[in-house]
């Protein structure tokens, strides 16, 4: 099911989405492998939470896998502004919650050798 490990030390490609419209608490992943290998998860969360937080728990599951695979190099695309903003630090995390996903997600992420964030600016239809 994954690609070769020798395919794993390039840079990997991550798009996250934790909220889909149409399946509430479903969590979805595409991750793109350095020789354009596509695998795709998704899982449910078994809690109810806001849109932020349900961001938060699908970026941290979806890298943790990744991490889980042996993928150093990963670069993710998101579309939570916000959640993005918080951890690539150009917003403050003030809400006490969002605060404490965000300082775990920069604990997940010092396990990756390379690692970068963006938001994707488009809408996208799911």
């Amino acid at each position: 099911m994954f690609p070769d490990e020798d395919k794993r030390d390039g840079c990997w490609g991550l798009d996250f989405d934790g909220a889909h419209p149409s399946l509430r608490s479903s969590v979805g992943m595409i991750l793109v492998s350095p020789n354009k290998e596509t695998i795709l998860f998704s899982y449910r969360l078994e809690f109810n939470c806001t849109n932020n937080v349900f961001d938060y728990e699908a970026l941290i599951l979806d890298v943790n896998l990744a991490i889980d695979m042996n993928i150093k190099s990963l670069h993710v695309i998101g579309v939570s502004d916000l959640i993005v903003s918080q951890i690539n630090r150009n917003f403050a995390a003030k809400n006490p919650r969002l605060k404490q996903y965000r300082d775990v997600f920069w604990d997940v992420m010092k396990k990756l050798m390379n690692f970068r964030l963006k938001l994707y600016l488009e809408k996208r239809i799911i």
